[in-house]
């Protein structure tokens, strides 16, 4: 477990609630035995009551940062699209077959020293001829 410091702010991301939770550690309890010692950290909750209990009692992450909670946030959501993605390339290849390269067709254009091509995504471009530039 971590060292935490009384007055810090933790940032908590329960694991049956989406959502974030700002604790404050306002007590640091040091239980120490013949053969092992142990730490509780004692949070304080940011609710009408100002609630405190034990953070290890709480099923949650806890987080140093704000920007730390973020990076983790953001990599679990990258890998869940990812994952999603992937499960649905799978079944339309499964359902649909493999898909085919797309390739970019040209369409004629008016001015000679410039041709327009749309791209696979349907964006259309102006591409200058080779014979046009000098």
């Amino acid at each position: 477990m971590s060292s935490f410091e009384v007055g810090q702010i933790l940032f908590l991301l329960p694991k049956k609630e989406n959502k974030i939770v700002p604790v404050r550690v306002v007590e640091v309890v040091v239980r120490k035995k013949l053969n092992e010692q142990s730490v509780e950290y004692i949070v304080e909750i940011p609710n009408r009551n100002r609630d405190t209990t034990s953070l290890s009692e709480l099923d949650a992450m806890t987080f140093t940062t704000d920007r730390e909670l973020r990076d983790y946030m953001v990599s679990n959501s990258i890998s869940a699209i990812d994952r999603m993605v992937e499960t649905a390339r799978r079944h339309a290849a499964s359902a649909f077959g493999e898909p085919q390269p797309a390739v970019a067709s040209r369409v004629a254009v008016q001015e000679d020293e410039y041709n327009m091509i749309t791209l696979p995504d349907g964006t259309v471009a102006r591409i200058r001829n080779e014979s046009s530039i000098s």
